[in-house]
C-alpha cells in the first residue's frame, strides 16, 4: 500500500484498486504514517522514494521524531 500512496493515489482510488472500503484505506494509511514516524502521507511517500533509491529514509522535514519501525521491502507492498 505504501507504493500506491507514493504514486499519489487518493483513498478512493486505492480502495477501488484493492476492493476494500475507503474508510479501511484511511485507517491503513494512518497506521503507516504512525509506524514510519512521518508527519503526513507526503512524508510517507518521500520515505518510500528514498528507500527505493537505496539510501533509506534520511532525516528531513517529512520525518517526525524517529521512525517507529525500519522500512523493509515487505512493508512497501
Amino acid at each position: 500500500m505504501l507504493e500506491v500512496i507514493a504514486r499519489d493515489k487518493t483513498d478512493r482510488e486505492i480502495a477501488n484498486h484493492l476492493g476494500i472500503r475507503e474508510r479501511t484505506v484511511r485507517a491503513h494509511v494512518g497506521s503507516i504514517i504512525l509506524k514510519l514516524g512521518v508527519a503526513s502521507r507526503v512524508g510517507a511517500a518521500v520515505a518510500f522514494a528514498e528507500w527505493q533509491a537505496g539510501g533509506g529514509p534520511r532525516r528531513c522535514s517529512c520525518l517526525a521524531e524517529a521512525p517507529i519501525v525500519e522500512l523493509r521491502p515487505e512493508m512497501a507492498r
